[in-house]
């Protein structure tokens, strides 16, 4: 015998699996064969019914009293039991559609919100049906502030669909970098159906035909000569491009991650450090000089240090560790950490031999589980043993 919580578990599931399809026919007023949802309630045989009829009784009146306040519509069924003799029983709760079922779930005021959102959307641009379904969270949840600031930021999209302002610079009242950072899913995936018969490759903000803030390199100059291309300045943060057009070249360009490692480096002729790329070492690939540079790469004695690595000499194949080795790892046992998770199964390609197989050890817990050292940690004698090598090597 299904009680109230079990029927409710059954339509929440139910709800997890398909509300969003139930949407998108809403929206679109197209006749689902989902509609009526009958949910057995499984009643009880005789046999079931004597051996405990006090909770028969209860089993009925409960659903009696459930449909008497209106909270669910009950199919009943007549049985005619030889010993008990004729039996009302609650067979079936009949679900009539997706209003009725958010409704039993707690969730009418969003099913009621997203489906008037909804057919507004579909209504102004019908092209949006699909994606607007794909949409519900957004549409139940946005404050109407935020929903009234969508609308009126793809009316303006449509009119100046290649407009390259920063987001800032928008002229929408409320849309500003924030609120699309924050928004840039469910914004560019509306947008991209709206046009749909454009090409619809790229990412935000470019899609949207804005301008993405230019993405800043922080860097050290550890050569008091290759400070006068930077007015002097031992520490700054400049394009690519702008680091790329710099009158005197360096030798050396280290990257190290840990920005407290790349302060505490001392003068080095001819080297430049940038610091806390993070997986952004992409970005070094504008800059025509460094394919002629040596140049080194420093993070942490991790996985995801080794897969960063690895990804680097996608573009820059001659980049060489430092302190990413398993002597410097062994060295400073006492030191090591526990990473929170391992970058995905998947080795990079461009290891040495000898990164791969730390990476390997690292992966199968060869040395303990998750083990993980942190290039802060590292002595920093032993720090400047190594990068000293470096330089003498390149």
């Amino acid at each position: 015998m299904r009680q109230p919580d079990d029927v409710h578990r059954i339509l929440s599931t139910r709800w997890a699996n398909q509300h969003k399809d139930w949407f998108a026919a809403t929206i679109a007023a197209t006749p689902s064969d989902d509609w009526p949802l009958a949910i057995p309630l499984k009643p009880p045989t005789e046999s079931m019914a004597r051996r405990d009829p006090a909770g028969l009784a209860a089993w009925i009146s409960c659903w009696r009293d459930r449909e008497r306040q209106g909270h669910c519509n009950v199919l009943w069924a007549e049985r005619q039991w030889p010993i008990l003799g004729r039996q009302t029983l609650p067979e079936h709760i009949v679900v009539g559609g997706p209003a009725e079922a958010a409704a039993l779930l707690g969730q009418a005021e969003r099913w009621r919100l997203a489906e008037a959102r909804g057919r507004e959307l579909h209504g102004r641009w019908p092209q949006l049906a699909s994606a607007a379904a794909k949409q519900f969270d957004l549409l139940a949840d946005w404050s109407t502030q935020d929903f009234t600031r969508l609308a009126e930021f793809l009316e303006w999209l449509l009119k100046n669909p290649d407009s390259g302002l920063y987001p800032r610079q928008v002229p929408v009242r409320g849309i500003d970098s924030k609120w699309l950072e924050r928004r840039s899913g469910p914004v560019t995936a509306l947008w991209l159906a709206l046009r749909a018969d454009e090409n619809s490759g790229g990412a935000y903000p470019d899609v949207l035909g804005l301008r993405a803030p230019p993405a800043m390199i922080r860097l050290r100059v550890l050569d008091p000569d290759l400070r006068l291309c930077f007015n002097g300045l031992t520490e700054t943060s400049a394009t690519a491009d702008e680091l790329g057009a710099i009158r005197t070249r360096p030798r050396r360009l280290l990257m190290v991650e840990n920005l407290q490692n790349a302060i505490a480096l001392p003068d080095i002729p001819g080297t430049l450090v940038v610091m806390g790329l993070g997986k952004g070492t992409g970005i070094l690939s504008r800059i025509p000089w460094l394919y002629e540079t040596a140049v080194g790469y420093w993070g942490d004695i991790d996985t995801h240090g080794l897969h960063i690595l690895g990804h680097t000499r996608k573009f820059l194949p001659g980049v060489r560790s430092l302190l990413m080795d398993q002597d410097t790892l062994l060295a400073h046992r006492d030191l090591w950490v526990e990473e929170p998770s391992q970058a995905g199964p998947n080795a990079p390609e461009g290891l040495t031999d000898a990164e791969a197989d730390l990476l390997a050890g690292l992966k199968c817990h060869r040395w303990g589980v998750n083990v993980r050292l942190e290039q802060e940690r590292i002595s920093w004698d032993y720090v400047l043993g190594s990068v000293a090598a470096w330089i003498r090597q390149s």
